[in-house]
């Protein structure tokens, strides 16, 4: 079936549940809308009356104590119960936000959309602070539809990202392939970093041109690639929709493989439509 088709079924099911007109729940089904539930009220928040917002008083605290114990782990055990609290994503009303202080806010209009949510998760990793909050849960918790923070309206089972591989340039249908990182890639890249951080900490004379390239993230079939000296594989089948590429997102920042790799950049091309490896169905729409 068709991706084409398969939406066609969805809007038609949608219609079914919902009763409006089949144009309206055709344009739902491009992209299923997210919603915000306010943690100071718990009511849903509309486009335009709210936030996304994280204080950087929070950051503060949280940035030394994460740097803290990953230093500890390098010399001694450290238990997991030992891990630093992380500064939390709020979601609140204009009305019902706290901000005294300084803080990180994204107005919620531009997160509203599973390419919206992606696009800016590609921005944040860019951030060197964000390992120190929970973006990860935020992620987890709306693929989850946890019923806070972000949710999904409805969840649709039908593919709207097409994988193309990088050696026969030809689509990967499901479980003929995946997406992959090498581990000879991987290491230079995270041990290359490593190196170029101490030297900076160390006030040693480093320049930004020399940060070492970040493993790439490739995709292939696989009968188009020998996978003996990967290092992680991910099936396509499992990142043909948007959430299932936030699920994967969230999942690899637990593990702290994005920092090591250019998964930000696989996202951002997605997101932005500009991308050779993942391509979306249905072009998206970015909200400035």
């Amino acid at each position: 079936m068709t991706a084409d088709r398969a939406r066609k079924q969805a809007a038609r099911k949608l219609k079914a549940v919902t009763g409006e007109p089949y144009n309206s729940a055709r344009r739902r089904t491009q992209h299923p809308k997210l919603t915000a539930i306010c943690d100071t009220c718990s009511a849903p928040v509309a486009d335009g009356d709210g936030i996304l917002w994280i204080p950087k008083a929070d950051l503060a605290r949280a940035e030394p104590a994460l740097q803290a114990f990953k230093q500890q782990q390098t010399q001694r055990f450290v238990a997991l119960s030992d891990y630093p609290e992380l500064a939390r994503w709020r979601v609140d009303h204009h009305a019902c936000a706290d901000l005294d202080g300084a803080a990180y806010a994204i107005e919620l209009h531009r997160c509203r959309n599973w390419p919206n949510l992606i696009n800016w998760t590609a921005h944040l990793m860019g951030k060197a602070w964000l390992s120190s909050t929970d973006w990860h849960r935020l992620l987890k918790d709306a693929v989850n539809a946890a019923g806070h923070r972000l949710n999904p309206t409805h969840h649709l089972a039908i593919p709207e990202l097409t994988i193309t591989c990088g050696t026969c340039h030809q689509p990967v249908r499901d479980r003929e392939g995946a997406l992959w990182v090498e581990s000879s890639t991987l290491y230079n890249a995270r041990t290359g970093q490593q190196e170029f951080e101490r030297k900076r900490m160390a006030n040693e004379s480093v320049s930004i041109w020399d940060y070492p390239d970040s493993a790439e993230w490739r995709v292939d079939h696989y009968a188009c690639t020998d996978f003996e000296h990967s290092y992680y594989t991910v099936d396509v089948h499992r990142c043909r929709t948007w959430r299932s590429l936030a699920d994967w997102t969230a999942h690899l920042m637990i593990k702290g493989w994005p920092d090591h790799t250019d998964w930000d950049t696989l996202l951002s091309a997605t997101s932005e439509n500009t991308g050779k490896r993942i391509t979306p169905v249905t072009k998206p729409r970015l909200t400035p």
